[in-house]
């Protein structure tokens, strides 16, 4: 089961006690499947699209392995065209895949990796693998 918010219970203008309870059944929901999928507006008139899921295969809950989160975000935007992150997170650090429709958009993310990757690094973070490719 996947548990899907497209907008807060503030923005359904929906009663005050009605916007807590939406919002905690939401956190239970979220705690029971470890998956969240949004989708909503960031932006006046821009769309996003954004899943999280926690996996544990059952042979790794056998041998005690660590859990993997996946987050999959996917928006499009004005000037650069539909972008695209998966990020898998374990307790060896992270694997980041970039994707975008545009070649010029995919040519700037490359021409930003290595900066992009030293600041993630500096924020304590164990980058394994980045990767940029442009999707069609």
């Amino acid at each position: 089961m996947t548990t899907v918010v497209t907008s807060s219970p503030r923005e359904s203008g929906a009663a005050p006690g009605t916007q807590h309870t939406a919002l905690v059944q939401q956190q239970l929901a979220v705690l029971e499947t470890g998956q969240l999928s949004w989708r909503g507006q960031i932006w006046p008139g821009q769309l996003m699209e954004w899943d999280i899921a926690e996996e544990q295969s059952p042979s790794d809950q056998e041998t005690g392995a660590e859990r993997q989160w996946h987050t999959r975000l996917k928006l499009t935007l004005p000037n650069l065209g539909e972008v695209s992150a998966i990020l898998t997170l374990d307790p060896q650090g992270v694997r980041i895949r970039l994707s975008a429709s545009e070649n010029s958009t995919s040519d700037l993310m490359k021409k930003h990796q290595q900066p992009l990757t030293s600041a993630m690094t500096a924020a304590g973070m164990s980058i394994l693998t980045m990767e940029i490719e442009q999707h069609g």
